[in-house]
């Protein structure tokens, strides 16, 4: 018989932090809001206040993981267009080269 889903949420809450659930999971803070919202919306006033601070930072620091993800892209291509410029400069030095 399957469990209630406030007794499964209890039960899931108390194996692990949320933080390891959501990696684990491989989903966000942010994933599990929109898929859950109304449970968790429900359910908030039953959380601690240090309990909400937690599911707060928690939301906070994907939220910059996100970005700094973003941001990384953003390095990698730009560092792989150097490298690209770079050796295409070498072969243009090449080519001027040879033909003197």
């Amino acid at each position: 018989m399957p469990l209630p889903t406030k007794q499964f949420l209890n039960r899931v809450s108390n194996l692990a932090e949320p933080s390891y659930l959501c990696e684990v999971l491989n989903i966000t803070s942010e994933d599990l809001i929109e898929r859950f919202g109304d449970l968790i919306e429900h359910n908030i006033e039953d959380l601690t206040e240090q309990q909400v601070a937690m599911v707060n930072h928690i939301a906070d620091l994907d939220k910059k993981l996100g970005n700094l993800r973003f941001n990384m892209d953003q390095l990698q291509v730009g560092r792989e267009a150097f490298v690209n410029m770079l050796t295409s400069s070498f072969d243009d030095e090449e080519a001027v080269d040879s033909s003197h």
